[in-house]
C-alpha cells in the first residue's frame, strides 16, 4: 500500500467500498490483515474527525463481529493502539463511534494496549484522556 494521509484514506475507502458492495469475506480478512500498515500511513485526525472514514471503520468492525471473525478483536486493538497514539485531544462523537467496537477486548487486550501506547509513544499525551 502505498501513500500517506488523504491519499491513504482514499485508498482505505476504495478497498473497504469494494469489499462491501461484493460482501466476499476474502475481502474483509485481506483488509484485516492490512489494517497496521494502512493506519501507520493515516493521521489519527482523519480517522477521529473525518466521519466518512471513521464510519467506514466501523463499518468494517462490525461485519467482522457479524461474521465471527477471528479478526475482530486484534483489529480492534490495532484501531485502539492507533487511536491511544495520538497527541490530540479526540471529539466526543468519535469517541462514542468507535465504543462498541472496543467492548468486545477483554481487560487484558486493553491493559495491554494502554500500556503499549504510554511506553512506546514519546510524549504520551494523558490529558487526551475524557
Amino acid at each position: 500500500l502505498k501513500g500517506t494521509g488523504e491519499e491513504i484514506k482514499d485508498v482505505w475507502l476504495f478497498m473497504f467500498t469494494q469489499a462491501q458492495q461484493s460482501e466476499d469475506i476474502q475481502q474483509f480478512h485481506a483488509l484485516a490483515d492490512a489494517l497496521p500498515d494502512i493506519i501507520k500511513k493515516m493521521p489519527v485526525s482523519v480517522l477521529m474527525n473525518d466521519k466518512t472514514t471513521r464510519n467506514s471503520f466501523v463499518s468494517f468492525m462490525q461485519y467482522l463481529k457479524e461474521k465471527g471473525s477471528g479478526q475482530t478483536n486484534p483489529c480492534a486493538q490495532t484501531l485502539l493502539k492507533f487511536i491511544l497514539s495520538s497527541k490530540e485531544e479526540h471529539n466526543d462523537a468519535a469517541i462514542d463511534d468507535f465504543k462498541p467496537m472496543f467492548q468486545s477486548l477483554n481487560h487484558e487486550q486493553i491493559s495491554e494496549s494502554l500500556l503499549d501506547a504510554i511506553l512506546n509513544n514519546e510524549g504520551f499525551n494523558f490529558v487526551s484522556f475524557k
